[in-house]
């Protein structure tokens, strides 16, 4: 248990600050406190039948936007992991923006390539009182020495992309009207436990849960099919319980679908390929 922990504040806002003054370089921050996705890579509108009515849901963290898909699918339980510790509070930044702000306001904070010219700290304003404790600590105490439009361009997020609202729209549905209406309607009785953990220790320590979909995002990019496989076994499936992995790798994924299909799963190809759907189901 020791390494499924929640996140430490202090040590949090002190290396984002070091990020933030151009103190700590990449090659010298711990894996703890990597880049924080802006937003998914992964086609989430295109897994929406896998999304749609699960309950009780796993997730991997990352930009958050595969947590706020599940609440908007109508998930009441969301379990999320990730090493990163900056995750979670990113997490529960977007989460507090969607309950409080216009979907338009959530597009320019987080989505827009203009974002640093749209007005972002007054928006933070908005949302802050709707941030877990922990969390309006940690951004209160970014945002008292740099403006949002700073802290979204610096080194504590990834690099960003210019790519069109449209596609961001397909990308991520709860960017569309009516699924951010059914997001903001969920997220009243949703609960999200976050949690600092890796894919392994999380896999065994939530194996006492019981989930309808685990969502892995790109794992398998980053690890072994059958390590990735010995993970998504621990976890305890209800009986139509699915889970889902993406990959944006071009190789070796004759390699996993034919793993996939000795495990009784389907691989299915998206017409996209550099964005591929594997579905397990247990």
């Amino acid at each position: 248990m020791e390494q499924f922990h929640k996140t430490n504040l202090e040590n949090a806002i002190y290396f984002a600050l070091d990020i933030l003054n151009h103190n700590l370089p990449d090659e010298e921050r711990p894996i703890e406190y990597g880049r924080i996705k802006r937003f998914t890579d992964d086609s989430l509108g295109s897994c929406a039948k896998v999304f749609s009515e699960r309950k009780n849901v796993a997730a991997t963290t990352e930009s958050g936007d595969a947590v706020l898909y599940a609440i908007a699918n109508g998930a009441e339980t969301v379990d999320t992991f990730s090493t990163n510790n900056f995750s979670k509070y990113f997490l529960d930044m977007k989460r507090a923006a969607a309950y409080k702000l216009k979907c338009g306001s959530l597009y320019d904070m987080f989505y827009s390539n203009d974002f640093d010219k749209n007005g972002s700290n007054k928006l933070f304003l908005k949302f802050r009182d709707n941030l877990p404790f922990r969390s309006l600590i940690f951004w209160d105490s970014l945002l008292e020495h740099h403006s949002w439009g700073q802290i979204y361009s610096s080194d504590l997020f990834t690099e960003r992309k210019e790519i069109s609202k449209d596609e961001l729209v397909e990308r991520i549905p709860f960017l569309d009207e009516d699924v951010f209406f059914d997001l903001k309607q969920n997220d009243l009785n949703a609960i999200v436990n976050a949690y600092t953990a890796n894919f392994e220790t999380a896999s065994k320590v939530l194996s006492d849960r019981s989930y309808d979909l685990v969502y892995t995002s790109d794992s398998p990019d980053h690890i072994l099919p059958e390590i990735y496989l010995d993970y998504v076994r621990n976890f305890n499936m209800t009986p139509n319980g699915i889970v889902v992995a993406t990959s944006h790798l071009s190789k070796d994924d004759s390699k996993f679908r034919d793993m996939i299909l000795r495990e009784d799963g389907f691989f299915e190809k998206k017409s996209n390929d550099s964005s591929r759907v594997l579905v397990k189901r247990f």
